[in-house]
């Protein structure tokens, strides 16, 4: 009987992805967690190498025409209505009168009570002329496309900052934690390779017990792992932000 590779797999047959949407979508949160979803993808590109026709379809939020049509919204909300292009203004109109705080771009700095009293003095004492001049209060509408932009991707922005900052927080607190366990290690070899006499010359006293050390060596693959998972979210979060920046 000739002996079979396990690893040499059957190639699989073409068009693994066509008219097949992103599973992420639909996959449980264990599967997105581990990132589980994506072991049908690479069990076909490791038969075979990946075609056009493998790849899945985008979800319908993340097309390019939603995602452009998404940001025309924010940015033009962020304009003065009339600089809004004509198909735009009934909607934005009516996303400002539901929600009057998208209107307000840019809020006007509050003047305290004693500059209130200044700037009444002297309008008091300005005649008609200085009066007509007065500066006006500023706008509330920046046109802003950068702050239209973090407004759109604000969940994917600070999400993908907050996981990398407790990613890359375990990974400089692992040897710490390290070096809690090769002590622990140590202390209980030398207990056990010691006399009583050489432990009371040393000082050494009696170490926890060995569920004490099971529980910091898992401890530390948790974090590692933790770190893992959240580093890969926050790369997947941000360049899928990063796509959108680039279609919109």
């Amino acid at each position: 009987m000739p002996f079979k590779n396990p690893f040499r797999r059957e190639p699989a047959p073409p068009g693994f992805g066509a008219g097949k949407v992103v599973p992420e979508v639909t996959a449980l949160w264990p599967s997105r967690v581990i990132l589980y979803w994506l072991s049908p993808f690479l069990s076909v590109g490791f038969t075979r190498p990946l075609e056009k026709e493998d790849l899945w379809s985008l979800p319908v939020n993340h097309l390019t025409e939603n995602v452009a049509n998404d940001l025309e919204r924010h940015f033009f909300l962020r304009c003065e209505p009339t600089a809004r292009p004509r198909h735009l203004r009934e909607q934005l109109a009516e996303i400002e009168a539901n929600s009057p705080a998208a209107s307000k771009a840019v809020k006007p700095e509050k003047v305290p009570d004693s500059e209130k009293a200044d700037v009444e003095v002297n309008q008091a004492e300005a005649s008609d002329e200085n009066a007509a001049n007065e500066q006006q209060p500023p706008s509330p509408y920046d046109a802003s496309l950068f702050k239209a932009l973090h407004s759109m991707l604000f969940s994917q922005i600070w999400i993908s900052g907050f996981l990398t900052l407790v990613a890359d927080t375990l990974r400089t607190t692992t040897p710490l934690v390290s070096r809690v366990l090769l002590e622990w290690l140590a202390s209980s070899y030398l207990f056990f390779r010691l006399g009583e006499a050489e432990r009371a010359a040393i000082g050494l006293t009696e170490p926890r017990g060995i569920a004490y050390g099971i529980g910091v060596a898992i401890g530390i693959f948790a974090m590692q792992e933790g770190a893992s998972l959240m580093t890969n979210h926050a790369l997947k979060i941000s360049m899928t932000a990063g796509q959108a920046i680039r279609t919109g």
